[in-house]
C-alpha cells in the first residue's frame, strides 16, 4: 500500500497492534491455513486497539501467532521486540508454540531463528531490542526464502525439533554459539 521506503517509515519502531497486520497478511500471503488454533482471544485491551487493526489482532490470535499476556492483554501499542518477532515467525513456521519455559522466554525461538537463518544477531543484547519496520519485511522475506523451497522446508522442520538442547546450543552443526 506503500509507494515509497518514506511512506513505509522503514526506520520507525513497529507496534504490536501494526505487527499483527504485517505479520498476518504474510500469514495469508505465505499460504498458511486459516483454521482457527486458538478461541481464546478476547483480550483486555481490545477497545485501544486501532479499529482499523482490531480485526488482525484477534485473527493472528485465532491463528496462534500472537498471544496475549499471562493477564490477558495484548499491549496494542507497545513496540514488537525481535524476540517477539522471531517468536511469531518461527510459530508460523512450525505451526505451533515452543518451548516457552526457558530463559530467557524467548530463548528456544533465538536458537531456531538463527538456525532457519531469520536473524544473523550473534550477540544477546542486540537481539533483544526493538524491531523496525524495516526489519520485519527483512525477516519475513527470509522465512519466505525457507518457505518456498519445499526441499529445505521439510529439512528444516525436521530438524528444529532436534536443533534445541538444554544448553542452548545447536546440536554438533556448530550453527549457534551459547548465549
Amino acid at each position: 500500500m506503500y509507494n515509497s521506503e518514506v511512506d513505509y517509515r522503514a526506520n520507525d519502531g513497529l507496534t504490536r497492534e501494526e505487527a499483527a497486520k504485517i505479520i498476518g497478511q504474510a500469514f495469508v500471503k505465505l499460504g498458511y491455513s486459516q483454521d482457527t488454533k486458538n478461541n481464546s482471544c478476547s483480550f483486555l485491551d481490545i477497545g485501544e486497539v486501532n479499529p482499523t487493526l482490531s480485526s488482525f489482532v484477534t485473527n493472528s490470535c485465532k491463528r496462534g501467532i500472537f498471544k496475549g499476556t499471562t493477564d490477558n492483554k495484548f499491549l496494542p501499542t507497545q513496540k514488537l521486540t525481535r524476540p517477539q518477532a522471531m517468536a511469531l515467525l518461527v510459530r508460523i513456521f512450525e505451526g505451533k508454540v515452543s518451548n516457552e519455559s526457558r530463559i530467557p522466554r524467548w530463548g528456544d525461538y533465538y536458537i531456531k531463528s538463527k538456525a532457519l537463518g531469520l536473524t544473523t544477531l550473534n550477540n544477546q543484547t542486540a537481539f533483544d531490542s526493538d524491531i523496525t519496520r524495516k526489519e520485519i519485511a527483512l525477516y519475513i522475506w527470509r522465512l519466505k526464502s525457507v518457505l518456498s523451497n519445499e526441499t529445505t522446508k521439510l529439512m528444516m522442520l525436521s530438524r528444529l525439533a532436534e536443533i534445541v538442547t538444554t544448553t542452548g546450543q545447536v546440536s554438533n552443526s556448530g550453527m549457534l554459539d551459547n548465549f
